[in-house]
């Protein structure tokens, strides 16, 4: 055979030999693949994730629920030993750890949801016999009454005053609201002017909050009774219980013995004028409270 013919029959092989490398190191990366993903798998298959959406915060705390419905695809049998949430806001409710190969598994979580935020939380579960999973949960919290107190029961003798810090969630640019207030006979107040206490971030899901200080003066002669100060937002309502005695009437033993009787006649009105806030009240800010 001449050189030339050769020559030419090699060149016509290299294409082919190139093309069967080609075609091999793709068969070896996708069996690395195949392996890598059988040994990441999650030994549950489900849907582990939920999202509870908006919650209306009624009582606080308030717990929602959901229940991850899992089932074992990883041949073998399985018990979880442990199962930990991020956070103290999530937990989970008691379930039977064992899962046969092929059977399915309940798993309760319970998320707390105490402030206007979004709340996100995942629960880890440990195996005996397999790599970890994660559950994952979220929810936007929304306080049913977007008023904040502090403080939330008041206490004063005849001839005190107090502060009271005052905050109320506003969304998408609400304008402040009108505040309403409604004291017993013998207590009087003044509302001082709103003032920004945080800017709401979208990405966070909270509410920008705004405050305002109130002061509560008790008179002189005022006398001794536990009675009720109703602040009024569009259409929601928060009472502040309030107690006024003398100054025996607050100790341990003057405590037990008070009568729970309330005035029931209530002064109406919006306060006895505004002022900036001073810087002097000491006032915690709500924005800040857990």
């Amino acid at each position: 055979m001449s050189p030339s013919v050769h020559e030419s029959s090699s060149h016509a092989r290299r294409p082919l030999v190139g093309l069967a490398v080609l075609i091999g190191l793709a068969l070896a990366a996708g069996l690395v693949w195949l392996v890598i993903q059988w040994f990441m798998a999650p030994p549950l298959s489900g849907v582990r994730s939920h999202d509870f959406g908006t919650v209306s915060i009624v009582d606080n705390p308030t717990w929602v629920k959901h229940v991850f419905t899992l089932e074992n695809t990883s041949g073998r049998d399985l018990t979880i030993k442990r199962a930990v949430p991020s956070c103290g806001c999530t937990e989970t409710d008691p379930f039977d750890p064992k899962v046969p190969a092929g059977g399915k598994i309940d798993i309760p979580v319970r998320m707390k949801l105490k402030r206007s935020v979004r709340e996100q939380a995942d629960v880890t579960l440990t195996f005996e016999e397999a790599p970890p999973m994660k559950l994952f949960v979220k929810a936007e919290g929304r306080l049913s009454i977007p008023l904040q107190v502090e403080p939330r029961s008041i206490q004063m003798r005849p001839g005190q005053t107090r502060p009271v810090s005052i905050a109320v969630e506003l969304w998408d640019d609400e304008p402040r609201p009108e505040l309403q207030v409604e004291v017993p006979d013998g207590i009087s107040f003044k509302l001082l002017s709103w003032k920004e206490a945080q800017v709401g971030q979208s990405s966070r899901g909270t509410p920008s909050l705004q405050r305002r200080t109130m002061t509560i003066h008790a008179s002189e002669d005022a006398k001794p009774m536990e009675g009720i100060i109703t602040l009024k937002v569009r259409d929601k309502v928060l009472e502040i219980p309030i107690t006024l005695g003398t100054a025996l009437d607050f100790t341990d033993a003057g405590t037990a013995d008070r009568s729970s009787s309330r005035d029931p006649q209530l002064k109406s009105g919006s306060g006895m004028g505004e002022q900036e806030n001073p810087s002097d009240i000491g006032q915690d800010n709500p924005a800040t409270r857990p």
